[in-house]
Parts: C-alpha cells; sequence; structure tokens
C-alpha cells in the first residue's frame, strides 16, 4: 500500500512540474526591445544606393524590430533622433588619426525622417521612412547619416543596448548609367621627361556628377588622399554619335581646377552595349568602354613650391552582371557600380 501511495505521489508531482514547465512558455522568455534592422559592412556604416535624378527623391525604408518571444501587445510609439557622436566614434576607431578617410555627416538638406512611429499591437516591426534628396551633393566625400533609437521617458517601451541595434549609420551612395569601378589597367600615366617609366590603376572608379556626367582623380590620386579634391578630371557621356553609322558616342572631358593646368589633346569616345547570357535568361552583360583619353596636368601638392607634370593616355572599361529579377540598388558589388 506504501508503495502504491508513493507512486501516486510521484505522478502528482511530476504532473504539476510538467503543467509548470507549459506554462512558462506562454510567458515572455526575453525583454521586449526596440531596434533596428542593419547590415553594417566592415567600416560599421549600411550602403544605400541611391540612384541620381534631377531633383527626384529616394525614400528607403529602415526596419525597426520589436524583439521577444510573445506578440507584441501594445501600440508602441518610438522616437527617432539624429545620434550626434556616433561619427566621431566611428570614425577614430575605423581611421585613427587619418581624417581624409573620415566620414562626414550628411547635411540636413539632403534628407528628412518621421521623428516619431507606431509600431501597432499584434505586430513585432514597422517600416521607418528616410526620404533623401541628394541632387548636388559633394560626391568626392564619404557621407553618413547617424540614427538612434530614443529611450522612452514613458517607459512604454525599452531600447536594446547592443551595437548596431540601437543605432543605424546609413551611407547613402550615388550611382548612375556610368559611374563605378572600371578597369584603369589601360589608362596609363607619364612623368615629363620619364617616357619610359609608365603607371596605371587597377580600378578606377568613377563618381556622380549629375546623370550623364561623372568625375575620377587624375594621377594616382583616390579617394584615400587628403587632396583628391583638387584633382578632379570630368565626364560627360554626351549621346552624340560621331558616325551615324556606329555605336560610338563623343564625351567631353575637363578639369575646373586651374591649378592642374588641364590640356586634353583629343575628344573620348565610348560605346556602351549590353547581351543577355545564353543560358541565364534573367542575367544581363553590359559593357562600357572609354577610349581615346589623353591628356597633361601637374601634380602641385605632393612637393611644396613644385609642380610634377605628368600625360594620361588610353582608356578604361567595366563589365557588368545585371539581375534583371532585382531593383538596380538591390545589385550588390557585383554590379560594379560602387
Amino acid at each position: 500500500m506504501r508503495t502504491i501511495y508513493k507512486l501516486l505521489l510521484v505522478v502528482l508531482i511530476g504532473g504539476g512540474t510538467l503543467s509548470s514547465c507549459n506554462d512558462e512558455w506562454t510567458d515572455e522568455q526575453f525583454k521586449q526591445l526596440i531596434s533596428f534592422k542593419t547590415q553594417p559592412g566592415g567600416w560599421g556604416v549600411t550602403d544605400v544606393h541611391v540612384r541620381y535624378a534631377n531633383s527626384a527623391k529616394y525614400t528607403y525604408n529602415l526596419p525597426v524590430l520589436v524583439s521577444g518571444s510573445t506578440d507584441n501587445t501594445d501600440d508602441r510609439l518610438v522616437s527617432f533622433s539624429l545620434r550626434d557622436d556616433t561619427l566621431d566614434i566611428l570614425n577614430f576607431e575605423k581611421f585613427g588619426n587619418r581624417p581624409e578617410l573620415y566620414f562626414r555627416e550628411l547635411p540636413q538638406k539632403y534628407y528628412s525622417f518621421p521623428k516619431e512611429l507606431t509600431i501597432p499591437a499584434g505586430q513585432s516591426h514597422a517600416l521607418l521612412p528616410i526620404e533623401f534628396s541628394l541632387d548636388g551633393l559633394d560626391d568626392s566625400q564619404k557621407w553618413a547619416l547617424p540614427l538612434k533609437v530614443c529611450e522612452d521617458a514613458n517607459g512604454t517601451y525599452a531600447v536594446n543596448p547592443r551595437k548596431y541595434y540601437r543605432t543605424a549609420v546609413l551611407r547613402p551612395i550615388l550611382f548612375n548609367e556610368f559611374s563605378g569601378r572600371f578597369s584603369g589597367s589601360s589608362l596609363l600615366g607619364t612623368m615629363a621627361g620619364e617616357s619610359d617609366i609608365k603607371f596605371s590603376s587597377t580600378e578606377i572608379k568613377l563618381n556622380v556628377v549629375t546623370d550623364s556626367i561623372v568625375f575620377f582623380y587624375a594621377g594616382q590620386r583616390t579617394e584615400d588622399y587628403e587632396d583628391r579634391i583638387n584633382y578632379k578630371v570630368f565626364l560627360q557621356f554626351t549621346g552624340d554619335k560621331v558616325d551615324s553609322k556606329k555605336d560610338l558616342y563623343k564625351m567631353k572631358i575637363w578639369a575646373e581646377n586651374e591649378k592642374l593646368k588641364f590640356n586634353s589633346y583629343s575628344t573620348p569616345t565610348y560605346k556602351v552595349s549590353s547581351e543577355m547570357d545564353a543560358t541565364k535568361t534573367y542575367l544581363k552583360h553590359t559593357y562600357i568602354v572609354i577610349s581615346d583619353i589623353d591628356f597633361d596636368f601637374v601634380d602641385y601638392t605632393s612637393v611644396h613650391n613644385y609642380e610634377i607634370e605628368y600625360n594620361m593616355k588610353g582608356g578604361l572599361s567595366v563589365s557588368r552582371d545585371l539581375d534583371t529579377r532585382k531593383p538596380d540598388e538591390d545589385q550588390g558589388s557585383d554590379s560594379k557600380w560602387w
């Protein structure tokens, strides 16, 4: 009889424990925290690719999440603002004492976003619309927009304290049909008086000015040089044919900085062609070839009070694989647009 009582007691205790364990799954296992959802790269920023358009606006929808293991039961009015100290911290962590590489805060005239957003009860996410208007933006700088989820004074929500969850650093990157990273191996540079010594760059980036104008940096200057803004060379894709029977078009080339003593000896040309992939019918191969570049300029900043004369001659080219099922903004690095 005692044995039966013991068995019954074990069953009752076990059943009560099991019931208690099952009830735990109805409770919140984690804190319900508000956070951004971003995909920061190696520099700690999230790239936002924006096609250039005159006075047109582009809306980027930044996901805002409510974490937790149960449904959000309340309407949550979440507040957002700029985070002023973020870029100072990020720049020093990533680049140390190299200000030429620093991100700069995007001027307010180029963006807008609502300061508050409601996440309705029963939903675990919402989208914060950030409207970019980048016409006239100087593409020689690295711009970034640092946003944060604000604390709630009334305690209706809590903010996720983890890095990249509470703060989102967005980097808008302009592109047009002709911008991106081109092969520079065929554009040869020669120092005056040193005809046997030539140099070239593996990649040359064409940066956006308008929908048909780009610029690159003369010589071996890149976006890593502090004085890069002084060495801009502009190219315009005119759409004017060289010959009505050929798909070859004229270009304009110039420099605005008189100190470069820029002098072009040719009229560059360009050709754009494309074809669909033979097996992957959604894949489009696009080719841009720029030819007949030939200009002189001087490097007047490398050596104090001394000008070094250079000639740049040759061309640029790029091959892009575009997935026609995706928007241009989502093509990623394989597109060679950025």
